[in-house]
């Protein structure tokens, strides 16, 4: 059964391992700082929850 993350519960998460598969493949600068953040910031939310 697939669950959204927004479907999770504490008790579906404890004692478990968690995979979290993000695309980062952010534009950097010729200096390599990020240019644009919208995919790290996107996934903050689920990082935190897990």
């Amino acid at each position: 059964m697939t669950k959204n993350v927004s479907d999770l519960t504490a008790d579906d998460l404890k004692h478990k391992k968690v995979l979290v598969r993000v695309d980062f493949n952010v534009p950097l600068d010729e200096s390599g700082k990020i240019t644009e953040d919208s995919r790290i910031v996107a996934a903050l939310p689920t990082i935190e929850l897990l």
